[in-house]
């Protein structure tokens, strides 16, 4: 019934006996059972006799009272600061301030941590930064594209290096993981403003090559370097220690772009003695008979999940002379595959026809279609049998990484995912938008704006290890789940309060020692 009812109207009501006129709050709602409209009344005052001024009872008087109280309290501004206070924290204990305010100003650390902020909560371009910011910072003043472009300027490579000696001091003991990544290229759409390169798939995109230095125990980024074009030679690998601050690779396991995947590559990698892995490409031949000849074996071994969440079945299996060879199925893929089979056939016929071949579907070409000449010279191209039957006897869902330091078949496929992830991350820094308006196609521009990117990854690995070690998923979930934490302010009160935090909020704010005003 209280769902139902009207709102509340005051009415005059004039007793017949006493000649005196009261005031009524009257609601009324329909009455389903009796099929009529009812009404509640209740008594708020009466009519002053000789004024006729309404006067209300002191119990009305105070509702009133308390309703405007409470209508005033409403024009509030509410500010999200969940995440800026968990990122705050993290900023510190990450010890990012400490060593940043040795070769910074104080200014230039307040917005290389803003900055940093923003691409750590957002996965967008740079020239958003002021949005998010000024929604995220009741207090912080906008900054001009001018003066985020001034910043990225002033972090050239000279201070860059002063900060990774104070950062990243070099150690012979201390094992790495050297991540190479063909990243930083505009994927979403031709970029104008950027020159042509290659990426791992030797699609002619706008790229740069990252080279990521990482602790292999505690997953810390220590360094990064940016190469033109990709790292497809012995020579560039040569320059890396110079360039990464390290004493030498020894005591680094490369984790490849299989772009570079080439058996005198290889070979010549293991004669150096060279810690490496990296995926195989999955035209090699050699691969295609392993993993035809392990099949049964690897689809009768127990699955497990990957800390990614991926359920996979595992064989490691060696290859002379090379290392060992870590053979994955993934049951999902391969119905992935299966969905997208008609689509992937349908592009591979046509690229046949006209003769504009990809190299990533030569393994397709092969094995479903068979190309004829008439003639007159036409091209014909035709299935060699039935598409569903050939896919049935494909390896699809199967691939794997070939490696000589990386034994165990879990730790292997994480290292690997751990470079996608990266990848990931820095994908995109060349957009248009943040070429026109802070000209980070720029060299000068570019080599500031990729630093804020490695600040940022120090950040981001820094709570996905605290947050694993808890098991309490990753920095993305953690960021989402102290969203909702705020802080209120009233316009026409002095004090302040905040949104009761959730049982995960309490949770998350435990693990970083972070204090939550309830």
């Amino acid at each position: 019934m209280e769902n139902n009812l009207s709102k509340p109207k005051i009415i005059r009501i004039k007793n017949k006996k006493t000649g005196v006129i009261y005031l009524y709050q009257n609601q009324h709602y329909w009455d389903s059972e009796k099929q009529q409209t009812r009404h509640i009344r209740r008594c708020i005052g009466k009519v002053d006799p000789n004024t006729q001024q309404p006067i209300y009872n002191h119990r009305y008087r105070t509702e009133q009272k308390m309703e405007h109280t409470i209508k005033e309290e409403r024009v509030a501004s509410i500010q999200p600061i969940g995440k800026i206070l968990l990122l705050g924290k993290a900023f510190v204990q990450s010890k990012l301030s400490l060593h940043l305010k040795k070769v910074f100003s104080d200014d230039e650390v307040a917005m290389i941590k803003d900055l940093v902020f923003y691409l750590v909560s957002e996965d967008n371009q740079l020239s958003n930064a002021n949005l998010w910011l000024m929604q995220n910072f009741a207090d912080k003043k906008p900054q001009s594209f001018e003066a985020i472009k001034d910043l990225l300027k002033t972090l050239n490579k000279s201070r860059q290096n002063l900060f990774f000696e104070s950062w990243a001091k070099p150690s012979s003991k201390t094992e790495h993981l050297l991540y190479d990544l063909a990243s930083v290229a505009s994927y979403k759409s031709h970029n104008s403003y950027l020159y042509y390169g290659h990426n791992r798939d030797t699609q002619a995109l706008e790229l740069n090559n990252i080279v990521i230095v990482t602790d292999k125990r505690s997953t810390r980024p220590r360094n990064y370097t940016v190469l033109g074009g990709t790292m497809r030679d012995i020579p560039t690998l040569n320059i890396l220690p110079f360039r990464m601050g390290l004493p030498s690779l020894e005591s680094s396991t490369l984790v490849l772009n299989r772009i570079f995947y080439a058996r005198q590559r290889i070979h010549t990698l293991i004669q150096e003695g060279q810690k490496f892995l990296i995926r195989v490409p999955s035209q090699k031949k050699w691969l295609a008979n392993s993993i035809n000849e392990h099949k049964a074996e690897i689809l009768e071994k127990p699955s497990f999940t990957s800390r990614e969440g991926t359920t996979l079945q595992a064989l490691t299996v060696p290859e002379q002379g090379v290392g060992l060879v870590h053979i994955y199925y993934e049951a999902s893929w391969r119905e992935e595959q299966k969905r997208n089979l008609s689509n992937v056939l349908f592009a591979c016929k046509s690229e046949l026809l006209e003769n504009n071949l990809v190299d990533e579907h030569e393994r397709l070409y092969d094995e479903y279609f068979e190309v004829k000449y008439s003639p007159k010279g036409f091209r014909r191209v035709m299935f060699r049998q039935d598409p569903q039957e050939v896919f049935e006897k494909s390896n699809a869902g199967f691939w794997a990484l070939l490696t000589n330091s990386e034994e165990d078949a879990e730790q292997a496929l994480h290292t690997y995912l751990t470079r996608n992830h990266l990848e990931a991350e820095w994908d995109n820094m060349k957009n248009q938008e943040d070429c026109r308006l802070m000209e980070v196609n720029d060299p000068y521009i570019f080599s500031g704006r990729a630093f804020l990117q490695f600040l940022a990854l120090v950040m981001t690995s820094y709570m996905d290890s605290a947050l694993n070690e808890n098991e309490k998923g990753g920095y993305e979930e953690a960021l989402t789940t102290m969203a909702s934490y705020a802080r209120v302010r009233f316009e026409n009160l002095m004090h302040e309060t905040f949104t009761k935090p959730t049982e995960q909020q309490k949770r998350i704010a435990s693990i970083f020692k972070l204090k939550l005003i309830e």
